[in-house]
């Protein structure tokens, strides 16, 4: 039998060790120079992306997930009401304008309080932005007292022709002092008289107002119009004015149509009267302290889709208007409408205010000229 010589067994050994450490190796080595390979490719093919994304292609991947600015908005008004819709129409208009970066958070129904209360917050920064009716900014800048004075619009289109005037636009601006910026104008209509169930009184005329308390405002100009006309004008919270009409609080209120249904006040009352004795846009603000903490390009978006839902608001208003007349009519309110001659008999009472305003403030004197100038041709 053949015995295997025990150096030789030995040798093989040692030769078949490093044999196979070599393939290891080898192995080893491969891999790694794979792993860095691929490496090398993801981090060339995210260089390619983002120079391609640089360029503005929209097929490029982001590198990074989008990080989202969320505006809070917040007002008193019911969510069915038009201008709640055109803030709705305005959100859809920024996230596609912002490709989803910039988002509105919308609270409606006082959720944050009464008007005074939210703007005071917009002021602060603590939101970012509300709905104001631009009486309410007579507080802040006494030219805007312009809006209270009434019979100064002769009709809505006068009214519009008016507030895309490069005068109305600069009053956007009024307020910034106190770290406010209007954005655009909203549609509130006309307003009009409404008197409770209680009173039950019809207003045929001026005349007819005499002895009645009127809920208004708190603007000096409104309550000394109530005054001219023979009532009382009497500023009430707004929240509260259901109730006040309910009670006999006050004989009667005044605001435009759609505000008259969405808050029931129409419950409340027996006659809504198309005088239309004041037309005050509402204003949509943004705190300054939150304008400047976006981007140009951000407000550049935030402008735009501000006058959009101002163009789809208006249309919408005019539109709503006419079906809250058609509601309350049917749910019992009487209508009552004027003849030009009429309706030239309750100007006639105030005309006197506005001339007043004219020669205490030179400025009011110079928006009035403004208003009479954008009177469209047709009229």
């Amino acid at each position: 039998m053949n015995e295997s010589n025990p150096k030789t067994t030995i040798v093989v050994g040692i030769c078949i060790g490093v044999l196979l450490a070599t393939v290891g190796y080898t192995f080893v080595l491969r891999h790694q120079a794979n792993e860095a390979e691929a490496t090398r490719i993801a981090e060339q093919l995210e260089a390619e992306k983002a120079a391609i994304a640089a360029k503005g292609d929209p097929n490029a991947v982001a590198l990074t997930p989008r990080r989202v600015t969320m505006l809070k908005l917040a007002h008193g008004l019911k969510p069915d009401h038009p201008v709640h819709i055109g803030m709705l129409e305005m959100n859809k208009a920024l996230d596609d304008l912002s490709g989803g970066t910039m988002k509105l958070e919308i609270y409606h129904s006082g959720q944050f309080g009464g008007e005074s209360m939210v703007l005071d917050n917009v002021k602060t920064g603590g939101l970012a932005m509300t709905k104001v009716s631009a009486a309410n900014l007579e507080n802040y800048n006494k030219t805007m007292g312009v809006f209270t004075l009434p019979y100064i619009f002769k009709n809505r289109p006068h009214y519009w022709a008016f507030l895309d005037s490069p005068a109305a636009k600069k009053l956007l601006l009024c307020a910034i002092p106190h770290n406010l910026r209007g954005l655009c104008y909203y549609d509130a209509g006309s307003r009009n008289l409404y008197i409770n169930k209680k009173t039950n009184r019809a207003i045929e005329k001026p005349e007819d107002l005499k002895g009645l308390k009127i809920r208004v405002m708190g603007s000096k100009n409104m309550m000394n119009m109530i005054s001219a006309f023979g009532g009382t004008g009497v500023p009430r919270p707004w929240g509260e004015l259901y109730t006040d009409l309910q009670n006999g609080v006050v004989d009667g209120a005044e605001n435009n149509p759609p505000s008259f249904l969405s808050a029931k006040h129409f419950e409340a009352s027996s006659y809504f009267c198309l005088n239309a004795h004041l037309r005050i846009p509402d204003m949509l603000m943004v705190s300054e302290i939150a304008w400047k903490k976006l981007t140009t390009q951000q407000q550049k978006w935030l402008t735009q889709a501000a006058n959009a839902s101002s163009q789809f608001q208006r249309k919408l208003w005019a539109k709503e208007s006419k079906a809250a007349l058609d509601t309350v009519a049917k749910a019992g309110v009487k209508i009552i409408t004027y003849t030009p001659e009429q309706l030239e008999a309750f100007a006639a009472k105030v005309r006197p205010l506005v001339e007043t305003a004219r020669k205490d403030n030179k400025k009011i004197d110079a928006i009035l000229k403004d208003i009479h100038s954008a009177i469209p041709a047709s009229n």
